[in-house]
């Protein structure tokens, strides 16, 4: 499953090889961080286009079917960075430090199946507000 900035930005659009999201979480804050690798030319484009995917998710929200594949996919992911002795180690001392208690992993699975369509829209009111956002470019712009 590829994201909705992916499709966009480098499927449908042709901006750039590589679109990824990701999030740094802590206890009572975090950072939701979009990277895409393009070209000077487009770099304007493609932030237009991840503003306009961002507030399309906060009035719209999302599928119930994407919200069924995130699930399957964030689950999938997070069993398989379980495999490795490290990758656990890793995990429980992450959820420690951030959280200051070890989270089991049935909770972790319970809270995904939680999550609901009125969850995501709630979040995407908080996280995709303009006010809060900033922006990094790297490179000979």
């Amino acid at each position: 499953m590829s994201s909705r900035l992916f499709q966009k930005i480098r499927e449908e659009r042709g901006l750039a090889y590589s679109v990824y999201t990701y999030l740094t979480r802590f206890e009572n804050c975090g950072l939701l961080s979009v990277y895409v690798g393009t070209t000077k030319e487009d770099y304007n484009e493609v932030i237009k286009l991840i503003k306009e995917e961002f507030k399309n998710i906060k009035e719209n929200g999302i599928s119930e079917r994407e919200l069924r594949k995130a699930k399957n996919k964030y689950e999938s992911a997070f069993t398989f960075s379980l495999e490795s002795t490290s990758s656990r180690m890793n995990r429980l001392a992450s959820t420690y430090i951030t959280y200051g208690k070890i989270i089991s992993l049935d909770k972790v699975r319970e809270d995904i199946e939680k999550v609901t369509l009125k969850d995501i829209k709630k979040a995407a009111e908080f996280l995709f507000d303009e006010q809060f956002y900033s922006q990094t470019i790297v490179g000979d712009i």
